[in-house]
Parts: C-alpha cells; structure tokens; sequence
C-alpha cells in the first residue's frame, strides 16, 4: 500500500504510494503514511524523502467508500488518523520532495503541496481540491498546507470552485514549483541539492516556514476537530459522497 525504500548513497528515503487503482487513501493508508514519516523525523541517516506514486494516479483521495461504511466512532477514528498522517508528513523536518506523475485530486492535491518540493510532470492528468463539491470539509492541517502552497486567488479558485485542471493549467496558476517532462529526476535533482545543506540549518528554516501552522497544532483544536466530524455525520454530506460514488 505504501512501500518504503532506503537509497544509500544519496541517503533518500522513497515512500511510494501503491495502492491500485487510484492510491485511495483508506485507514490503513493512513497509518502507513503516520508510520513513514515518523521514521523518517527520527532516522538520522535519512537525508531527505521523495514521495512518488505507482500506477497513473498519484491519489485520488479519501477512500469514500470506507468513509461512507463508518459509524460516528469510526469517522471520528478516520479524521484523527487523517490527522496523525498529514501532521507526520506536513512536519516532517527533513526535505520532502514530491514527483506527481498522475491525477493528483482532494487529499491527493493536499499530500502533493504539503511537499517543501512538488514537481508536476507536464501532460494530461488532473489536479484539483474538490473537497466542498462532495462535502467533505477541510481539517486544519490540510487548510494550512494549501494555504502557505498556493497564492491566494488560486486558492479560492481551487477550493471554492472545486474544479480539475490539467497540470499546465495548474503550474500557471501557482500550483507546484515545475512542469516538467521528468518530475521524478527533478524531485530528485532539488532533494540532492537541499539535502546538503548543513542539516540543522535547514530543520530550522523549515520549522520558521511551518511556524504558524505548528502553534495550531501544539495545543490540539478540539472545536474546530468536533466541527469536521459533526459536518462528516451529516445526512446531507453523506448523500454528496453517495453521488461522488455514483459518477
């Protein structure tokens, strides 16, 4: 589901995600990820993470058909793992890079600007946030990730019209840092260079570029959590994630 390999000379940890067919992100997804990059935080022979997708989708998302099949107590069990996942990753002090190769859609587009690096390779996939047109809200990390990824009018255009763009499209508007024909060798490329610099240096830096983020999250928001999971149990939501289904 999600495989990790070590590559020594360069000191990389690879996380690929590989759960056919379109790398759906379900409860086991999730502690995959927390897992990953739990150990890559606290591997110190780890220089830096490239995160890559198998298949032609890099994700689509929320397994939503999981989150339909849960009662209260397992969505609001889904929500804290979705949080423990993206958290590991989005403060993860090591460089992150992303190489975003196919369809990166609602979680998938979250995980790929959560990346300090996020390469998109230049052809027809799909890239979009499309959270509000099947309900489900945005919980806090994932608001801050797009927030300091994206400029503020292609977030609004993102986020309010939940709309799919193509990568090119995408890249104009402010999404990702290159369009490229090789995304991975890109990642790569960035990852060797950033990798070198003095490691705690960079830790610093990047805990300054993540620092509105983390006090939100040093004390945990209880309100705003019991808000997502009252959202996520209501009768209306749970029709628009039916219909997503159905499409």
């Amino acid at each position: 589901m999600i495989e990790i390999s070590f590559e020594d000379e360069e000191r990389l940890m690879v996380v690929t995600l590989n759960r056919p067919k379109v790398n759906a992100q379900n409860s086991a997804f999730m502690a995959q990820l927390t897992q990953a990059f739990t150990r890559a935080q606290q591997d110190n022979n780890v220089r830096g993470v490239l995160i890559r997708a198998a298949g032609k989708c890099f994700s689509a998302g929320l397994d939503l058909v999981e989150v339909l099949s849960l009662d209260d107590a397992g969505k609001k069990a889904f929500l804290t793992a979705f949080d423990e996942a993206y958290s590991a990753l989005y403060f993860c002090e090591k460089p992150v890079a992303a190489a975003v190769q196919g369809h990166a859609i609602a979680g998938g587009a979250i995980l790929a600007l959560m990346a300090d690096f996020c390469a998109l390779k230049n052809g027809p996939a799909r890239f979009g946030t499309t959270e509000l047109a099947v309900g489900v809200p945005f919980p806090q990390v994932a608001w801050d990730a797009m927030h300091a990824a994206v400029p503020p009018r292609t977030l609004r255009r993102l986020v309010y019209t939940a709309e799919l763009f193509d990568f090119k499209s995408a890249y104009e508007m402010g999404v990702g840092d290159v369009l490229s024909e090789e995304p991975e060798e890109d990642a790569r490329a960035w990852l060797k260079k950033v990798s070198a610099f003095p490691r705690e240096t960079f830790q610093h830096t990047k805990q300054q570029m993540r620092q509105k983020a983390s006090q939100k999250f040093s004390v945990p928001e209880l309100g705003e959590m019991s808000r997502v999971q009252a959202i996520m149990q209501t009768e209306e939501v749970r029709d628009a994630l039916t219909n997503a289904l159905k499409r």
